[in-house]
């Protein structure tokens, strides 16, 4: 009985792990991969959230963002706004420039 509850608590949360946050719900994602990352990118309006799924050891928070800029533009066919990104090494959070 006591190794069902890190079973049941396991199963709980994994499943967040790839979800987006509550502003990205129902977007779809779009799988990706730069330079050796994968991301999920969730896109909605001008807003884009880019989840790194893949597996490093401590990336660098840059070459996260400058990666996962790049994966958000592939995905959505839209340019990053400069100086909108921010977030950390697994969420990049940034703004997207679809007019042009």
């Amino acid at each position: 009985m006591k190794h069902l509850f890190p079973l049941l608590l396991l199963a709980l949360v994994l499943p967040g792990c790839d979800s987006p946050s509550p502003a990205f719900m129902g977007a779809a994602p779009t799988r990706v991969t730069v330079g050796g990352m994968e991301f999920r990118v969730f896109a909605k309006g001008n807003r884009a959230e880019v989840h790194r799924v893949s597996r490093q050891w401590k990336p660098a928070k840059a070459e996260v963002f400058a990666r996962g800029a790049i994966a958000a533009e592939l995905a959505t066919g839209c340019r990053v706004v400069p100086n909108s990104i921010g977030g950390d090494e697994a969420i990049v959070t940034l703004k997207l420039d679809c007019e042009g």
